[in-house]
């Protein structure tokens, strides 16, 4: 047995606990009308189907998708955007959710909404609870072959290339954890009106700096007594009133 042997298992762990975690699927009545309501193109009664079943807390990816797409025909991009987001969450590898969340986004015209870097989409290709997984794996890993050289110290310098393959794993595992947490955790708000209007300052009386449309989205940099302050793309700067855009996460 080779020290390669340890690397090689610890990614195929991380593989099983990236594909053994799947959301599951509406089966209610509710989510049945909506999806009838919306291929008959009543899209407002059926995102009314839809958010009652959210509200119901039957949450899964499939109804979030669908409610994303009902937003997006009935004209909301910023609604729709969000709901994409939403279920970006629960199946990140879900090439359908990702496909219909690029093209909303491409929608816009001459969008100011900031952009990820490579890196942290990459990083959303897993949810948190699995790379979790991982980290913990490496962790129990690195603990037994500790515990086996304690037990048997002949073993020490056999065990001692699996030890450091090991150490490497699971610092690696935690660096990326943390570093998918900030990313997931990182704050942004999505313009759900026509035109909204970001304010020199957090008053109602203050002068627009800038306005976006609807789907935009924004950095938040600061919050103050329902004011939030947002920047876009090119670190235009400004604020908005809370309750005019939705908030993620």
């Amino acid at each position: 047995m080779r020290a390669r042997f340890w690397p090689a298992t610890f990614w195929l762990l991380i593989l099983f606990a990236a594909t053994g975690f799947s959301a599951g699927t509406n089966s209610s009545s509710n989510f049945a009308e909506a999806n009838r309501l919306y291929e008959q193109g009543k899209y407002t009664e059926a995102i009314s189907k839809y958010e009652a079943e959210v509200r119901s807390g039957q949450l899964s990816s499939a109804l979030l998708f669908n409610l994303g797409n009902a937003y997006f025909k009935n004209g909301e991009l910023g609604r729709a955007i969000y709901n994409y987001r939403r279920a970006r969450a629960l199946s990140p590898r879900d090439p359908d959710v990702q496909a219909n969340l690029r093209f909303a986004r491409d929608t816009i015209s001459s969008s100011a909404s900031v952009q990820e870097p490579g890196w942290a989409r990459g990083l959303r290709y897993f949810r948190l609870n699995e790379l979790a997984i991982a980290s913990t794996i490496a962790f129990w890993i690195f603990f037994a072959l500790l515990a086996a050289i304690r037990y048997r110290p002949a073993w020490r310098q056999t065990f001692k290339p699996y030890i450091s393959a090991s150490a490497a794993l699971l610092f690696l595992s935690v660096v990326i954890l943390a570093a998918a947490n900030s990313v997931a955790n990182e704050r942004v708000v999505i313009a759900s009106q026509h035109q909204l209007a970001v304010r020199l300052g957090p008053l109602r009386e203050s002068q627009p700096a800038f306005t976006v449309p609807d789907g935009t989205e924004l950095r938040i940099e600061n919050e103050r007594e329902g004011w939030l302050q947002v920047a876009d793309r090119s670190n235009r700067s400004g604020w908005v009133e809370q309750e005019r855009v939705l908030t993620w996460p």
